[in-house]
């Protein structure tokens, strides 16, 4: 009995030798999964809503077709909500890290017929809010004072939390650009279910800086007419 204790325990030390570990960079916090999954490769240079100036090329890629929006988030579409998503493209040519304020970061929505209007993206937790309590009306031509609407934040709801967990992946959410990169993911506008202000709107992105030296870039001014589809 003793030899066959013996036996058993060498056997368990040697399987936790051949059991292979998996790569760190599989965790749920690894900066490859940290930006929204991309069906297929996309050509930044293609897009037709982009600004590139001092090594930094920024371009937009507004989801205005519902079907493609159903398509890429499912149930928890944000628009259902009324918000339009607009996957954001950096791509930092330059050998040194840049760093982008992502708080300030806006639609400049300026209609011929009203005023000049400052949208700023919407957190995870306010998309899904508006996509679990959706309000006003999905027709684009009733009348809407003001964009975007307020946001009713109930104290606590279960609903939301999947729709965060749902989303928060797709969010773009990378402050810092590491040197000779491309990342992208989702900026989320509450457009209250009207697509036809983007003839009218730039997503502007005033506050770029380099990290190392703290230069501030001129701003980035990206108009979304010719994007609209």
């Amino acid at each position: 009995m003793k030899t066959l204790r013996i036996i058993a325990f060498t056997l368990a030390i040697a399987a936790l030798w051949v059991v292979p570990c998996a790569p760190h960079w599989f965790g749920a916090s690894s900066p490859l999964l940290a930006q929204s999954p991309t069906p297929a490769p996309v050509d930044v240079n293609a897009l037709p809503a982009h600004d590139n100036h001092e090594g930094l090329l920024i371009a937009a890629d507004p989801y205005t077709d519902a079907e493609r929006s159903k398509q890429t988030f499912g149930k928890n579409d944000p628009a259902k909500g009324g918000i339009l998503p607009i996957d954001v493209y950096f791509r930092n040519d330059t050998d040194q890290a840049i760093r982008v304020d992502l708080s300030t970061v806006r639609l400049e929505v300026t209609p011929p017929d009203a005023d000049h209007q400052k949208v700023g993206a919407l957190s995870v937790k306010e998309v899904a809010v508006l996509v679990a309590h959706p309000g006003g009306t999905p027709d684009p031509s009733s009348s809407r004072k003001r964009i975007p609407r307020p946001i009713p934040m109930p104290s606590h709801d279960k609903a939301e939390d999947k729709i965060v967990a749902a989303l928060q992946p797709f969010a773009f959410d990378s402050d810092v650009l590491p040197p000779r990169s491309t990342l992208h993911g989702f900026f989320f506008f509450d457009l209250s279910y009207d697509h036809s202000v983007l003839r009218y709107a730039d997503l502007y992105v005033p506050d770029v800086t380099v990290v190392s030296s703290n230069k501030l870039l001129m701003y980035f001014d990206l108009p979304l007419q010719p994007a609209k589809k």
